[in-house]
């Protein structure tokens, strides 16, 4: 029973670690896209990477990484901040 648990808490923060991964590159990918004036992309990969940046802290914490939530969330804010000023700024195709 014990090593059931320990496979499924194993199991969910191996989801939730590929998520953030999933989240950050997407973010970091809308960067590429920004500097690379591809409006539409650039929209889409944003509203993407907003649904798992909203979600992606909240996994983690449930499956209590502690150091792994604290990191994870700071570059995804970061990130997700740097998009919405870039985002804000030059909104234009």
């Amino acid at each position: 029973m014990t090593s059931s648990l320990l496979s499924l808490l194993f199991l969910s923060s191996s989801v939730s670690s590929i998520m953030v991964l999933l989240s950050i590159t997407l973010e970091l990918l809308t960067i590429w896209l920004w500097l690379t004036k591809h409006p539409t992309l650039r929209r889409l990969l944003f509203a993407v990477s907003c649904f798992l940046f909203s979600f992606a802290p909240a996994i983690l914490l449930y499956t209590r990484c502690a150091a792994s939530m604290g990191f994870f969330s700071a570059a995804l804010l970061f990130t997700h901040l740097w998009n919405s000023r870039c985002l804000s700024r030059n909104d234009r195709p």
